[in-house]
């Protein structure tokens, strides 16, 4: 689970700054940095005022952080933490934008729909 990685990757997804987003979740830009350079802990208050500025329920932070896998280093980054491709990056921030932008029921619905559809037998 690599937390920092997801907090990047949703601020990045939304066009904000360290410091807008530290703005936003009333911190500092330079613990917007720590945190997403793992090189910090994530307290539960830290974890919601991030999850507000950014739109999103905690539980999405988490699912997306499981998703990226875990850090390999301090700055890992999402294309450090895993092998895909150039296109495959590219797919996965599209979606991401796209995901960020739906509102919380349809957020919860594709979730079902994606985990029901991992689920099941081909």
């Amino acid at each position: 689970m690599n937390i920092g990685a997801a907090i990047k990757q949703l601020r990045l997804a939304k066009k904000l700054t360290q410091e807008e987003l530290a703005e936003r979740a009333n911190t500092s830009k330079p613990n917007i940095s720590n945190l997403e350079r793992n090189a910090q802990g994530f307290s539960p208050v830290i974890l919601s005022s991030l999850a507000k500025a950014l739109e999103i329920k905690v539980s999405e932070i988490f699912l997306l952080a499981e998703e990226i896998g875990d850090p390999v280093g301090a700055g890992t980054n999402l294309e450090g933490a895993s092998a895909m491709t150039a296109d495959e990056t590219k797919d996965q921030e599209n979606l991401l934008a796209l995901y960020v932008k739906l509102p919380p029921k349809k957020r919860a619905a594709l979730l079902t729909f994606l985990t029901s559809w991992m689920n099941s037998e081909e």
